[in-house]
């Protein structure tokens, strides 16, 4: 990115299945080193594909970053000894033979901006909302940096 980000707007989470956490933060950085956290998401429930439509504070948070992190607390607990075992089904990643525990499905980044470009930054386009997706796919044969 060759300038600084626009204003957030609204962050959505989409968990996979009922691989979600209890609380996590989400974090920013300019030089992807030093991060802090703008928002603390907590006491969350195991619904299965839980989507997480975070806005509130947002409105505080400066412009001065590059990086957005999702950082895991706290786990969900298990319901019962059959929800958290293992179906022999998921891949498993090539070193440890383990299979994903927490899932991500897609992080949702929007931003404000303005039709007349009274809030464009430089070097930068946005019109009336920029939406940045990021999928990441949780599998072996891919890595989520």
């Amino acid at each position: 990115m060759s300038s600084l980000a626009p204003t957030l707007s609204r962050i959505v989470v989409r968990w996979h299945g009922f691989l979600s956490p209890r609380s996590y933060l989400i974090r920013t950085s300019y030089d992807g080193v030093e991060f802090t956290s703008i928002l603390a998401v907590f006491n969350l429930t195991g619904t299965y594909d839980r989507v997480d439509n975070l806005t509130e504070g947002l409105a505080k948070v400066t412009s001065t970053f590059r990086y957005i992190r999702v950082a895991i607390e706290a786990p969900n607990v298990c319901s019962d000894e059959y929800s958290c075992q293992d179906d022999g089904v998921r891949a498993t990643t090539s070193s440890t033979n383990e299979r994903v525990i927490y899932g991500i499905r897609e992080v949702e980044v929007w931003a404000k901006g303005s039709r007349n470009g009274a809030s464009t930054l430089p070097g930068m386009q946005v019109n009336a909302i920029a939406v940045v997706v990021l999928s990441m796919m949780l599998m072996a044969e891919y890595s989520v940096v």
